[in-house]
């Protein structure tokens, strides 16, 4: 190597970066272009972009915040439930953060009376949403989205200044009170569910939709 240095510096017509210390097999070399006030400056070679998590304000699709309430009916819910929820809320960001209300189910034991648990479920659902919010009914009577339809629909919301509350029913499904009560209905899948899944796959699915309005290459992966 000190043979290799002492020639490379008896060349006057080129001129190399600084080799790395710990030089043993191989080096780091910088790439040296001429420059009009030196001669020559270093620059690296062209390295391939790689896309931030979250897009600037002008790559965006939105204009505003939102927090969205998932309202949904059920607790102590399995370890993987909580897991795969938390593991997609946690992504999205303060430009639209998702909040967890879980609501007390009502009395399914022996001999229980639905009509009367799901009035009473409703109640709790409906004194859980914030004011001033868009409200969604998850229910399988409702419309479907495709996932780009969901990106244009959030992007909507967020533009209109106010949060968004998602109800996700019980077993039964939701009651009638919480159904007037909703903007819109959204069926999820026609497939039947397994409610404490539902708010895995919503959770994913929003933030897919925010990969979309934020460019971001989770949804092409």
């Amino acid at each position: 190597m000190g043979r290799i240095n002492s020639i490379l510096r008896s060349v006057p017509d080129y001129r190399f970066g600084r080799m790395n210390s710990t030089l043993r097999f191989g080096c780091r070399a910088e790439f040296i272009r001429p420059s009009s006030a030196h001669g020559y400056h270093h620059s690296k070679p062209d390295q391939k972009k790689i896309p931030n998590r979250r897009g600037t304000e002008s790559q965006r699709d939105y204009n505003t915040t939102m927090n969205i309430h998932l309202i949904a009916v059920g607790t102590r819910m399995p370890a993987w439930v909580r897991e795969g929820y938390g593991e997609y809320a946690k992504r999205l960001n303060r430009d639209c953060r998702l909040k967890l209300t879980e609501i007390p189910p009502g009395y399914r034991g022996k001999r229980p009376d639905i009509p009367r648990t799901l009035r009473e479920e409703g109640e709790r659902i409906l004194s859980a949403i914030p004011g001033n919010c868009r409200v969604l009914a998850l229910d399988v009577r409702g419309r479907s989205w495709s996932t780009g339809q969901l990106a244009k629909k959030m992007a909507g919301w967020m533009n209109e200044g106010r949060d968004t509350a998602l109800l996700i029913g019980g077993p039964e499904g939701l009651a009638d009170e919480c159904l007037k009560h909703a903007d819109e209905r959204w069926s999820l899948s026609p497939l039947t569910l397994p409610h404490p899944l539902v708010r895995v796959v919503l959770a994913e699915q929003l933030y897919r939709a925010w990969t979309i309005l934020n460019h971001h290459p989770y949804h092409r992966g």
